[in-house]
């Protein structure tokens, strides 16, 4: 009974040197850290460097701790090499370790483990082996390393806890979408709250953190770093016409799951963070572009585009997609007078109504030429005004149909908002709002029990048809970012102002 009660205290006390003290650290320290460890990037925007074997020199990035060590820091073997466990525990252990090589050290301290980090030297000063890069940090960036490095393996994955999945959304808190953004922050809520009453997703209820934007300016950033320095979302649902190009940079730079509307030239970069249900302003012209090298093949191309960036993004994308269909020289105006290469264009692109200026269309009936005119983007208030002239040669682009809602998945939605008194007002944007809520809620059934944001990525990375009933399947990869990637040809009929027929859907495949 003695030697049982001698092994038990024993096993107490082995228990105990395991179950260290909490390492207290900056949380803004380690979470700069951590973007150093996964990805060997600096939050000053530095370009890190670090030396392989004798004097190689290579961009932290190629080689971020996170390749050898893994993302909890356990190490896996690797072409005949066994990275250490790198875990503050197993560091700091209080006896001398020795390692698979032979070599034997004491515990590393936070002032040694910076050598080891930085000059490639144990606790005992010898020489790490040369697969071990040395990285050239400034001492702001090796302090933020050694911060997460403390918490690693310990760190709360953000927006995920035992009970729930905090998630957070964006919308516009002033100005013309104000209205639009309540309503879709409105059905995405219920969807979500529907779910959560049917137990959630692996016993976690999904709850909403939403953040209001202010109007345009230096405050609307700040408000938006602030939301996600508090909230922490395991994934953030974005809702902000206009702002893609913003909140895809901020995803990127926290490397959290952004899940947005329409694409964007900015946002859809393979790879990235941000996931697109549907086509954009750029998409939807590239899918014209088949239209233009069918009936105009060889054309000259004029686009008309307004001087803003996300159209000069969605100009430069529909130019490149010319050239790669064979059509000829292509240029961009901001103004019907603007060139004399107009009265020579084959091929006319309009980019959104703004371009489209009073006496419009009896400019363009003066041109020489009979222009095919392409408008992506839907049928607007002025394409729907165009002359009878332009009868066979008007067509637009628009990301879905009414044939690709169901009609069970639209019964559900009225259900929906019948009980949970949804507004009446912008019903397409609270249709794609719970299109949305759909797509996530698969991202995390993907992703499994054990959730985080590298997860979600991967498992997003992994829908292929998936069908939410009210739009078109949507589909990712590695390197594709717009769930239906492509557009719907229509012909508008500029004698009836309606549209004529649908010539299919255009694919970018």
């Amino acid at each position: 009974m003695r030697l049982v009660h001698v092994a038990l205290a024993l096993w107490l006390v082995a228990g105990c040197r395991e179950e260290q003290a909490p390492v207290h650290v900056s949380k803004p320290s380690a979470e700069r850290g951590r973007e150093l460890y996964l990805r060997g990037v600096s939050a000053s925007g530095a370009e890190l460097q670090a030396e392989l074997g004798a004097g190689n020199v290579v961009p932290a990035a190629a080689v971020p701790c996170a390749s050898c060590h893994g993302k909890d820091g356990r190490g896996r073997a690797e072409g005949g090499v066994q990275p250490s466990n790198i875990r503050w525990e197993a560091l700091t252990r209080p006896y001398v370790v020795q390692e698979g090589s032979g070599r034997r050290h004491p515990p590393y301290t936070e002032r040694t483990l910076g050598r080891a980090i930085t000059m490639g030297v144990d606790p005992a000063n010898q020489r790490l082996l040369d697969v071990m890069p040395r990285f050239r940090l400034s001492r702001a960036d090796l302090d933020d390393l050694l911060a997460y490095l403390k918490v690693l393996g310990q760190e709360q994955d953000p927006g995920m806890s035992e009970d729930e999945v905090r998630l957070g959304a964006v919308f516009a808190g002033e100005g013309p979408e104000a209205d639009a953004g309540r309503a879709v922050h409105a059905a995405l809520s219920a969807y979500l709250d529907e779910l959560n009453a049917r137990g959630g997703i692996y016993g976690r209820r999904l709850v909403l953190r939403s953040v209001k934007l202010p109007a345009p300016g230096p405050e609307r950033e700040k408000t938006l770093e602030a939301f996600l320095d508090g909230e922490r979302p395991l994934v953030l649902v974005g809702a902000m016409p206009g702002e893609e190009a913003l909140l895809s940079a901020l995803a990127e730079q926290r490397r959290i799951p952004l899940l947005g509307a329409m694409g964007t030239a900015a946002g859809a970069a393979p790879g990235g963070q941000t996931f697109y249900l549907y086509a954009g302003l750029a998409e939807q012209g590239e899918a014209l572009v088949s239209v233009a090298a069918k009936r105009r093949p060889g054309g000259r191309v004029a686009i008309l585009r307004p001087d803003a960036p996300s159209a000069r993004e969605a100009a430069g994308r529909i130019a490149a997609r010319c050239r790669k269909l064979g059509l000829g020289e292509v240029v961009e105006l901001e103004a019907l007078g603007q060139s004399s290469a107009l009265g020579r264009a084959d091929v006319l692109f309009v980019l959104g109504p703004r371009v489209v200026e009073p006496g419009f269309w009896k400019d363009l009936g003066r041109l020489a030429h009979a222009p095919l005119v392409l408008w992506p983007g839907g049928p607007t208030e002025a394409s729907l005004r165009a002359p009878a002239s332009l009868a066979g040669r008007l067509f637009t682009s628009h990301w879905h149909l009414p044939t690709d809602v169901r009609p069970e998945a639209l019964q559900a939605y009225h259900q929906l908002a019948a009980s949970r008194s949804l507004p009446r007002e912008h019903l397409a944007a609270q249709l794609v709002a719970v299109s949305t809520g759909k797509l996530l809620v698969e991202g995390l059934i993907r992703a499994g029990r054990d959730a985080n944001r590298e997860r979600m990525v991967e498992a997003l990375e992994g829908v292929r048809d998936f069908e939410t009933g009210l739009g078109p399947p949507l589909t990712y990869g590695r390197s594709r970012r717009v769930g239906a990637l492509g557009a719907y040809v229509l012909e508008v009929d500029p004698v009836r102002h309606q549209l004529a027929s649908s010539e299919g859907w255009a694919g970018l495949e």
